[in-house]
């Protein structure tokens, strides 16, 4: 009765109408659904539609992670954007105005590209390179997210170039390193699996550069020798078995290891007492 006074009873139709913000029963907790995880959407590629200017170039994390490496090469082999029958537009600081310097192209030619859409410079490597910057606007990497405008501040250029093994440089030589991938020697053992004609490893980086050389690897060589001597002489087996058992034994304590280090030390400096006394 007390509750009554002061609680509003409520009616058996108010009940079922009101829906139950923690549900208790199975069928309320199974009738809850999360919903499937949203699955990423990659842009198609199409390298003839990829566009020139940087501002309108979309981030090449936006693209398919097998892509992104045609994309680089394909920009790098291109050569950078550096339009110069333009008129460069104005831009207002203070009481003076500053444009964009064509001879900023001759002092900063090998990654500065300017983007006549968004009236800004770009760094191109660092924009093939470093894409894991994604959107982080205001954190000085003007060159690679939202573009570099402040023209009265043409040594923030060299700041972004930095020391030797600044991000940039890293990222111009990874850049060089990338168009010199055909000159260089691919090393794969002499397996089935490593120089199948059709599957093996060979044929694989085949596919992605014709020009790779087919190295068979000496240590494997020697591993397969190995094998096939102690498969017909039993006596190569058993010395291999021991020497792997021996292995075991001593590699298994540390205190096994310093005793045959020390045991070992002993008989070197004794040898060479003997070699210096004769």
């Amino acid at each position: 009765m007390k509750r009554k006074r002061f609680y509003k009873p409520i009616s058996e139709s108010e009940q079922s109408s009101t829906p139950n913000p923690n549900p208790q029963t199975l069928d309320e907790c199974e009738s809850i659904q999360l919903g499937p995880p949203l699955k990423k959407r990659w842009l198609e590629l199409d390298l003839g539609k990829l566009p020139s200017d940087h501002g309108l170039r979309p981030r090449l994390l936006d693209y398919h992670p097998s892509d992104r490496e045609k994309i680089r090469r394909y920009y790098f082999q291109k050569g950078l954007c550096q339009p110069r029958e333009i008129n460069f537009p104005l831009t207002k600081f203070g009481d003076s105005s500053r444009k964009f310097n064509l001879e900023w192209y001759s002092k900063y030619g090998g990654w500065l590209e300017y983007s006549q859409k968004e009236d800004a410079a770009y760094c191109l490597c660092c924009y093939l390179m470093r894409s894991h910057l994604k959107e982080h606007r205001g954190s000085g990497e003007a060159f690679i997210t939202e573009g570099f405008t402040n023209w009265r501040k043409s040594d923030k250029f060299q700041v972004h170039v930095g020391s030797v093994n600044s991000a940039h440089n890293q990222a111009l030589r990874n850049c060089q390193d990338l168009m010199k991938q055909k000159q260089h020697i691919e090393g794969y053992n002499g397996a089935s699996n490593m120089r199948g004609e059709y599957n093996g490893l060979k044929s694989l980086i085949l596919k992605e550069n014709c020009s790779t050389f087919y190295i068979r690897c000496f240590a494997h060589q020697l591993q397969l020798a190995l094998v096939t001597l102690a498969k017909k002489h039993s006596d190569i087996a058993s010395f291999f078995n021991q020497v792997a058992n021996l292995s075991n034994v001593v590699g298994g304590l540390c205190k096994r290891r310093d005793a045959l280090r020390e045991s070992q030390f002993k008989k070197v400096e004794e040898a060479l007492k003997v070699a210096k006394n004769n």
